[in-house]
Parts: structure tokens; C-alpha cells; sequence
């Protein structure tokens, strides 16, 4: 069968988020997961090249690691259970087969976050933990990029289509509730450039005085599929 258009621009976004995220990404999911005593059976959606859910077979508390993502990256991990699928479509999964989730830069890639959220919660167990993260529009580098240039830091023209969808934690909250998940918190990545000097951040700059939602390029929430 031909791919559609569709199909190769989705790719096409896909390998030009190159599969990765920052480092201070994956050590605040871990320690989220770590503080939720998070175990079993765990998916990653979206998993790129497979360095975090790889970082997490070496805590030996999962009893199951899955990955799914569109593109297979080179060098994938072996020991790691993996699914080629398209995120904006279901999850070829079955219902309530995971006890936890992690959508980590994920949600901004997709078209339809409302309809995602509803399939996340479809494959969590009841009592299931998940973790999203994506670029936080309310930081102060996005909001001054937003008055200035009239597009949030992470959503600019040479963003797109990597970066489709920009949330806020309003957003995030009402996305979440809808899809039956209960908002547990948000936290901040704590790590955040500091604007047109790239390879400086608040935090480095400040010696840690300057931390927080407004310092922090990402944000994530925690979420619990009710019993």
C-alpha cells in the first residue's frame, strides 16, 4: 500500500525531532517516577532513540518496558520492546495493559492531544501512573518570545511541523481531565535558557536562585487513572 502525504509529513516531523530530549528531561521524570514508587508494566510513548526508557530498564523496577514511536532510529535498544505506529493514531494495544505511562515531549508533536490523552488513559490499568512533559509556554523566555515575535519560543516557523500544538497548563489540565485522568501535579524541568545567550541558563547564571515555572523550558505533570 502507497503512503499517503500525510504519512510522510508525519515521518518527515517525526526525524526532525531527531528522537531525543534534553538530559534534565529524563533526570526530573525519573525522579517523578522514582518519588510515585512507580513499577510493572510501563510504555513509553513517543520514544525516540530509546535513551530514557533504556535508563529505566537499568533501575530494575519495571516488569515490562515497551517503546513506541513512528521512526526506528538507528542503535535502538535490545532489550526493549518496541512498536512502530503512528502517535496520532490508537495505540495498537490492548485496553488497561499498562501500569504506567510516559508521554515525555510527545503531546506538542501531535494534532490531536484531546483524542491522545483518551488513548493514554485506554491502556493504563486502573490505579496507572503517567508522565507527560512538554515546552513550557508560560516561562518568561516564551512569554517575552510571544509579545515580541507572536509565537511561544518552542512554536517558531522553524519549529513546524516538529512543534504542531502549544499548551499551557490550562490546556494540559482540561486535556488531562477529560480524558478521565485525575491532575496529581505539575513540575517544573528546572533547567531554562536564558534568551539569545542559548548555551547559558537561568539556573547556571543564578547559582540555582533562579528556578521555578517562569526559569524552565519544559514542564510536566503527573496523572493517576482512578480505581
Amino acid at each position: 500500500m502507497t503512503e499517503s502525504p500525510l504519512s510522510h509529513r508525519r515521518e518527515a516531523a517525526a526525524r526532525a525531532s531527531e528522537g531525543r530530549s534534553d538530559p534534565a528531561i529524563h533526570r526530573a521524570v525519573v525522579a517523578e517516577l522514582l518519588r510515585e514508587n512507580a513499577s510493572g508494566a510501563l510504555l513509553d510513548v513517543g520514544a525516540g532513540r530509546g535513551e530514557l526508557v533504556d535508563r529505566l530498564a537499568g533501575l530494575d523496577r519495571f516488569s515490562r518496558l515497551t517503546a513506541a514511536d513512528l521512526v526506528e532510529f538507528p542503535g535502538l535498544p535490545r532489550r526493549i520492546e518496541w512498536i512502530r505506529c503512528d502517535l496520532n493514531s490508537p495505540l495498537p494495544v490492548e485496553d488497561e495493559t499498562f501500569d504506567t505511562l510516559l508521554a515525555v515531549e510527545v503531546i506538542e508533536h501531535l494534532e490531536n492531544p484531546w483524542e491522545a490523552a483518551r488513548d493514554w488513559f485506554r491502556v493504563l490499568r486502573p490505579g496507572g501512573l503517567a508522565v507527560l512533559t512538554t515546552p513550557n509556554s508560560e516561562s518568561l523566555r516564551s512569554l517575552v518570545t510571544l509579545a515580541v515575535r507572536g509565537n511561544f519560543a518552542a512554536f517558531a516557523d522553524e519549529n513546524f511541523p516538529a512543534h504542531l500544538t502549544a499548551l499551557v497548563r490550562t490546556d494540559i489540565r482540561r486535556v488531562v481531565e477529560a480524558a478521565g485522568f485525575e491532575l496529581v501535579r505539575f513540575f517544573p524541568i528546572g533547567h531554562g535558557v536564558v534568551p539569545s545567550f542559548t548555551r547559558l541558563t537561568w539556573q547556571r547564571v543564578s547559582r540555582g536562585l533562579l528556578s521555578g515555572l517562569r526559569f524552565s523550558d519544559n514542564i510536566g505533570c503527573v496523572l493517576e487513572r482512578g480505581t
